[in-house]
């Protein structure tokens, strides 16, 4: 179960600028557009979100390989050595 978190804009607030280039991501783009459009409700003038998520949409098997940010061949990293997948 999610919860909303009511300080997520003045906890955002206390890291950034109201300027600062804000991209908001989540698994499949539905809880993120929520972030960004509380962002934007608070001031912050720079917000993004990716539409189609991380892993993007699941495809007729249930395996989210539709489209996202995975799939669409950006970089990304499960672990910390700096290295990229694509």
């Amino acid at each position: 179960m999610l919860a909303e978190n009511r300080r997520f804009a003045k906890d955002v607030q206390k890291l950034l600028a109201y300027d600062d280039t804000i991209i908001t991501l989540c698994r499949s783009g539905g809880r993120s557009i929520f972030a960004a459009i509380a962002l934007e409700e608070a001031s912050f003038t720079n917000v993004y979100n990716i539409k189609t998520g991380f892993e993007g949409s699941s495809d007729d098997n249930g395996y989210r390989s539709v489209n996202g940010w995975k799939n669409d061949g950006l970089p990304y990293n499960y672990s910390d050595t700096g290295m990229y997948t694509r």
